[in-house]
């Protein structure tokens, strides 16, 4: 359901939602007392006086609000307090303490006293449930403009109407999208939610919803933005349910794992958190350690000092303080950075707020117990951005480089995860089994593209040419002899072999063993033929414990009817299982992830690797119909990659073989080649500049001015970059024009 807020408790929120829509939308009464406020008439007055007289001058939105109302009714004062309240309920960036602050302020502007005890002005329902954005607070006169003005059309409506718009989600989304003053504001996906929390998504932000959209349902960004918030509305519950029905559970958020990996996992920052033992003695740690290894998450308020941390981001958490010392814990934020009361009784009594994060543990170790860890000597080898390990404050940034390092580091000592040495350039030994397969190579090599050709092979001896390549490979998929999945780092035994899943029965939940992938397919084999398992992005699943036991059934010789053939009993079911000869696995692997899940030695034995590099020469055809010597420019490309990365960051011919015209080229290069190449240097924009010849064709620069009053000692040139939204007719011979030799010194004059 959408209503599930991990690390939250939305129920108070949405009851306070429902005490709301009773007593303000289907009637006119009040939040707090048993006056007529939601009336007409205090609504157009208070229209009149503040939004269709808006202060332009100095002050903040209470203080301008206060000289609009000062001659207003006491009753509008009194409705503008219950409309921030409303307005309050979903931002968790704002402590409950400054939201009870507010709306008692403005509630007393009537010369009433507030009733601070009233049962809806809790901290529960003032905590919040997702993040208003930037946006959302310094254009908060907007949104309550926009507010009194939907609050308007509603209550304009005869009450047959209104009722029946209020009756149904899709109705009162419908209706909102034809009204008038329904420009971009985040608090329509804000009443939506409030108003129906088992349609619509608790995601205020456009960009978010959009970046949902797209990826799942793998479409362009332009077709995204063509999309009416009301379409994406729709999706996004569609999306919603299909994996409900995929993990077996309606506890699911786009923020947190499973479904965050697949759309924010490039995105995310990370952050280190502290606990030291001799300030806090954490009395809950035992069980909590306990539950982190049988999979459950668990939620704790932390300190953190930094702002920018969001939902979705990753978390490590060190031990500090007394030996010993480390990084103990790993998970992900589930809320912004948002503010409450001191934990500390002395300071909460002098309403002193610090600032925090609800973090989701997924793995908590205790090293006085033995645990592994990553200790002090672990931490201090990964020196590349000179990372404080154990700093005065919580909740601090880990720069991109170190946190890849840290994610392996956790990986390899305390998960038992190793490092394959994959040679790039080694040709394929055919002495190897080939019954498991992976094709890697950095993004836009057609490794998926391969995998769907590869197993038609397979499967019939013979690769059809052209569309009859994707005919015959729905054929397949829809008889069951082909199955493709995608690995993402939530991806387990149980959705792979098999496992325990909730299941509703008669109004409640009961739990029973379900088939995995692996084993619904094992089971559907029969006869000769021969079956594939495409396994996309497989290197981004921990595949040790996807696997579990049957990494031995892998091998050629353990299979089904082979010279050494094993079975293995599997722990939920208790049946014997094997894996027929006559079932083949493929991986793709893109040795260009951030967050690659490393393969260990024990199971890079049991797989061939074939490297998909990128092939400039089949941007032959393209680069006549573009009049641009198109292979040369990926060679151009790629050897200027290589020498400032390595061989696994390149640029694939995948994308540009895409291309018809130059107006087409110019826009792949804008929305993917260029965007790709500034994630590889983690927003270095300079060496981006080199990458592309280093002149204005593709990227320009802009020197920024200081701000005013800044000491002059701290001046320094800063740069504001940008990608042209045109491109020069030479641009392409421009890039050309400098060698790979000379690009030390292209770097060099790019940061001058």
């Amino acid at each position: 359901m959408s209503r599930y807020c991990p690390g939250s408790d939305s129920e108070p929120i949405l009851r306070a939602a429902e005490h709301w829509k009773s007593v303000g939308l289907n009637s006119n009464g009040s939040v707090f007392g048993d006056r007529s406020l939601w009336t007409l008439a205090n609504l157009e007055e208070l229209d009149e006086r503040y939004v269709n007289q808006l202060d332009s001058g100095q002050g903040n939105f209470l203080e301008k609000l206060n000289n609009q109302l000062d001659h207003a009714d006491p009753v509008v004062k009194m409705l503008a307090s219950e409309m921030i309240w409303v307005m309050y309920l979903c931002p968790g960036n704002i402590s409950a303490n400054t939201k009870k602050k507010n709306v008692q302020l403005v509630w007393e502007w009537s010369g009433e006293s507030f009733l601070i005890n009233s049962e809806w002005i809790t901290d529960e329902i003032l905590s919040g449930i997702g993040s208003g954005g930037p946006g959302f607070l310094t254009l908060y006169w907007k949104e309550f403009s926009y507010f009194v003005r939907v609050m308007l059309g509603l209550k304009r409506q005869k009450e047959q109407e209104r009722t029946s718009i209020l009756a149904e989600p899709w109705g009162f989304a419908e209706w909102l999208q034809q009204l008038e003053v329904n420009e971009f504001r985040q608090l329509r996906y804000m009443l939506l939610f409030l108003l129906f929390p088992d349609v619509f998504e608790r995601i205020f932000g456009g960009k978010h919803r959009k970046s949902i959209v797209q990826i799942f349902r793998r479409i362009t960004s332009a077709q995204v933005n063509r999309l009416s918030r009301l379409e994406i509305d729709r999706i996004l519950l569609e999306i919603r349910r299909e994996n409900e029905k995929k993990y077996g559970t309606k506890v699911l958020d786009f923020y947190v794992p499973p479904l965050s990996s697949f759309w924010r996992e490039d995105k995310r920052q990370a952050f280190l958190f502290s606990w030291n033992p001799n300030r806090w003695d954490w009395p809950t740690l035992a069980e909590e350690r306990l539950a982190t290894r049988d999979g459950q998450f668990v939620t704790h308020d932390w300190s953190c000092s930094n702002s920018d941390a969001r939902r979705g981001d990753r978390a490590f958490l060190v031990r500090s303080g007394s030996d010993p010392r480390g990084v103990i814990a790993i998970g992900d934020i589930a809320t912004d950075a948002s503010k409450k009361l001191h934990w500390e009784e002395e300071k909460r009594d002098q309403g002193v707020e610090y600032q925090f994060v609800k973090v989701l543990f997924t793995r908590i170790q205790d090293p006085v117990l033995g645990d592994p860890y990553l200790a002090k000597s672990d931490l201090e080898r990964l020196d590349d951005d000179q990372q404080v390990w154990f700093p005065q404050s919580s909740g601090i940034a880990i720069k991109p480089t170190t946190a890849e390092l840290l994610e392996q580091s956790w990986g390899q000592i305390v998960e038992g995860r190793k490092t394959p040495q994959i040679t790039r350039r080694e040709k394929r030994d055919n002495s190897q089994s080939t019954l498991n397969t992976i094709l890697y190579g950095p993004p836009g090599t057609g490794k998926t593209y391969h995998s769907v050709s590869r197993s038609v092979e397979i499967c019939d001896g013979v690769t059809p040419v052209g569309q009859k390549i994707q005919d015959r490979y729905t054929e397949l998929v829809n008889q069951g002899r082909i199955v493709f999945i995608t690995f993402h780092q939530s991806y387990g035994y149980e959705e792979f072999v098999e496992g325990i899943r909730p299941v509703e029965k008669d109004g409640g939940v009961v739990y029973r063993i379900q088939d995995g992938v692996l084993k619904r397919l094992v089971e559907q084999i029969e006869g000769d033929s021969n079956y594939v398992l495409i396994i996309d992005e497989i290197n981004r699943a921990n595949i040790s414990k996807v696997l579990g036991e049957l990494i031995t059934l892998l091998e050629e010789d353990k299979r089904g009817g082979a010279e050494n053939e094993l079975q293995v009993r599997l722990p939920y079911s208790g049946t014997d299982f094997v894996l027929p000869s006559n079932l083949y696995l493929l991986g793709t692997m893109n040795t260009a992830d951030r967050s690659i899940a490393l393969l260990d030695t024990a199971l890079r034995r049991r797989f061939n690797f074939e490297e998909m590099p990128p092939n400039a020469e089949l941007l032959k055809e393209a680069g006549q119909k573009c009049e641009v010597d198109l292979p040369n420019v990926l060679q151009t490309i790629n050897a200027r990659l290589e020498y400032l990365v390595d061989r696994d960051h390149l640029i694939g011919h995948a994308w540009l073989m895409k291309a018809n015209v130059r107006d087409q080229l110019d826009e792949i290069m804008r929305r993917k080649v260029i965007p790709l190449i500034a994630e590889y240097f983690y927003d270095d924009w300079s060496k981006v500049r080199s990458v592309l010849g280093n002149t204005d064709a593709f990227v320009v620069r802009s020197k920024l001015t200081a701000p005013p009053g800044l000491d002059p000692d701290l001046e320094e040139e800063r740069y504001q970059w940008s990608v042209q939204s045109t491109f020069p007719q030479n641009a392409y011979e421009q890039l050309l024009s400098n060698s790979a030799d000379d690009l030390n010194g292209a770097s060099a004059d790019a940061t001058d």
